[in-house]
Parts: C-alpha cells; sequence; structure tokens
C-alpha cells in the first residue's frame, strides 16, 4: 500500500511539473511571438524610412543637375 501511495504522490508531482513547464512554455511563445512583431514593425518602418530616403535622394539629384545646367546657361550669357 505505501508503494502505491508513493507511486501515486510521484505521478502528482511529475503532472505538476509538467504543468508548470508547459504554462513556462506559453510564456515564452507568447514573449517570442511579441516580439517578432515588433520586429516586423521595426522592419516596415525602416522599409518606409529607406524608401523617402531614396526619394529625397532623387530630388536632391535633380535639383542639383537644374543648378548644373543653369550655371553653364549663365557661364554662356557672361561669355558672350
Amino acid at each position: 500500500m505505501e508503494a502505491v501511495h508513493v507511486l501515486i504522490t510521484n505521478i502528482f508531482q511529475a503532472s505538476d511539473s509538467t504543468v508548470k513547464m508547459t504554462e513556462e512554455s506559453a510564456k515564452t511563445a507568447e514573449e517570442g511571438m511579441l516580439l517578432a512583431e515588433s520586429t516586423g514593425d521595426a522592419f516596415h518602418n525602416l522599409a518606409a524610412s529607406i524608401g523617402k530616403s531614396f526619394e529625397d535622394v532623387k530630388e536632391i539629384s535633380s535639383n542639383v543637375k537644374k543648378q548644373a545646367e543653369a550655371i553653364l546657361e549663365l557661364q554662356e550669357m557672361v561669355e558672350q
């Protein structure tokens, strides 16, 4: 009878341990999901910033080209 009592106690302890491990695993998985979501948001924001920077660089390049053309025209007018 004592062996049965010890066996039942061991089963309950193992069951409690399994429940705790499952709860910890679920918590870790949830934290991982939140981190992945946060990382995804950061990448989305980074991509948007890179796209904006690219458009700004194109605009600057266009303005520099226009300025260079205007300087050449001014130089030609001065030389005449």
